[in-house]
């Protein structure tokens, strides 16, 4: 077995040479290691053409270990949070390898109190040695009689319809992406009477079509801006292949950062306090400004990046509402669980009661001025000598660092951070800064210090 396949957040790879029907078989044969005495474990998974295989996989390794599989059939990530703790199980596994490119799947699960479980996790509670022994093979043919999708969907539509409090009509384009959010996209927003909503790559199709699984990459907003400035649309949304990420646009199909959607929830004036991601400062800016203007911004609690620790964050400090920068909002009353279904409610809600555009609130905003994020391949031996580096040639400036989640450095109104991708083999870094000018002059101290083409 390919033990890299388990990661901090999850258990991702490429199928079939890293991950197969034989790897879910092993994990679902020894998932009791993980959720205790099981009974009952609740499955779900994605449109990704690799899903059904590795479902066959699922469903055989959990008969085989004697626990009752309630499937809920092909469905978003965080629907698995509603429907865990409704339909007495004692956790859940979704097939899903979320924003990655179709080549990926993998599995997430969640314990029975909505709590994600990280892939490095699970294989610490199961062990290698149990997933190496030699078990009964997996055969496709073991699993011969298809099961009975046991969810009430249209409740969980319901659900995330009740927290829709327009003040005014809006219209609203959804990019589906050719993901699970379709699932749920039409029972929810046609059910809510002051929203004209306008579906687009709503087919669910694992080889994602009309652009990539990833919203945070620029070309899977262009069908999106498109619409919406076709549509007249008060501003459009986007979601990942598994419905845990929203990225917004617009009306007149600009994009729009995280960081502003967080500020115009706050503005929205339900939220009392922020868990944001340990990449925040951006949002200590904000939060200045904000206060600066004799708004409250709450208490700003930082996390490290990735569902499995901001849900945790959020529960631990009771915030409101949480953000990281690629796309993932958390809420509490969703148990600190990511939703972009949720977010994009919350979003409309807010933009509901402005008396102008949303591109006009986003002008009123400060704005942080930063890089692309750049994505390098790397190594593990690379990164430690390159946080080594860093801090060797920025410690003489006067620099202060933050090893929280990687490495962040910030000197002279602007920040950096430098970090390991915990679903790809790859090194990200993001520059920002407060002015043009220190974003350039950072760069240009960084670059010449790692020899990095920043």
């Amino acid at each position: 077995m390919d033990f890299s396949i388990f990661r901090a957040y999850d258990i991702r790879g490429v199928y079939p040479t890293q991950i197969s029907e034989g790897t879910a078989y092993r994990i679902a044969r020894n998932i009791k290691r993980v959720f205790g005495t099981a009974r009952a474990i609740v499955i779900g998974r994605d449109g990704r053409l690799s899903s059904p295989a590795l479902h066959e996989g699922l469903v055989e390794g959990l008969r085989v270990a004697g626990i009752k599989v309630i499937d809920v059939g092909v469905t978003t990530w965080p629907s698995m949070a509603f429907f865990v703790p409704r339909m007495n199980s004692q956790g859940g596994i979704m097939i899903t390898a979320s924003h990655n490119p179709s080549e990926f799947n993998g599995f997430k699960g969640i314990d029975k109190s909505g709590i994600p479980l990280g892939g490095g996790q699970m294989l610490k509670k199961i062990g290698r040695r149990f997933l190496e022994r030699d078990i009964d093979p997996f055969r496709i043919a073991h699993s011969k009689n298809a099961l009975r999708e046991l969810a009430d969907k249209k409740a969980y539509a319901r659900f995330i319809a009740s927290f829709s409090s327009l003040r005014r009509p809006l219209k609203i384009v959804f990019d589906a992406s050719n993901g699970t959010t379709s699932v749920f996209l039409h029972d929810i927003f046609l059910s809510i009477e002051n929203i004209n909503p306008i579906f687009i790559n709503t087919t669910i199709d694992g080889s994602f079509p009309a652009h990539g699984p990833d919203p945070t990459r620029a070309h899977s907003r262009d069908m999106l801006s498109l619409a919406v400035r076709e549509s007249g649309a008060d501003f459009g949304v986007v979601f990942d292949g598994d419905g845990d990420r929203a990225v917004f646009v617009d009306e007149r199909g600009d994009d729009i950062k995280p960081e502003h959607i967080w500020r115009l929830l706050l503005n929205n004036g339900a939220q009392t306090s922020v868990v944001t991601v340990v990449d925040a400062y951006d949002a200590h800016i904000l939060a200045s400004t904000m206060e600066q203007e004799g708004m409250s911004a709450g208490h700003i609690y930082e996390s490290k990046v990735g569902h499995l620790f901001m849900t945790r964050g959020m529960r631990a400090h009771g915030a409101d509402v949480g953000f990281e920068y690629s796309g993932h909002y958390y809420f509490k009353e969703f148990g600190g669980v990511g939703s972009g279904l949720l977010a994009a409610i919350k979003v409309a809600n807010a933009v509901s009661l402005l008396p102008y555009s949303l591109s006009r609130f986003v002008s009123f905003l400060p704005r942080v001025h930063e890089m692309d994020e750049i994505s390098i391949r790397f190594s593990r031996p690379y990164f430690s000598k390159l946080v080594q580096t860093i801090k060797k040639a920025f410690a003489p400036l006067g620099a202060s660092f933050s090893s929280a989640d990687g490495l962040s450095v910030q000197l002279d109104g602007a920040w950096c951070n430098v970090r390991t991708s915990n679903t790809q083999d790859l090194l990200r870094i993001n520059i920002k800064a407060e002015s043009e000018r220190a974003l350039r002059d950072f760069a240009k101290k960084f670059a010449h210090s790692t020899h990095l083409p920043i």
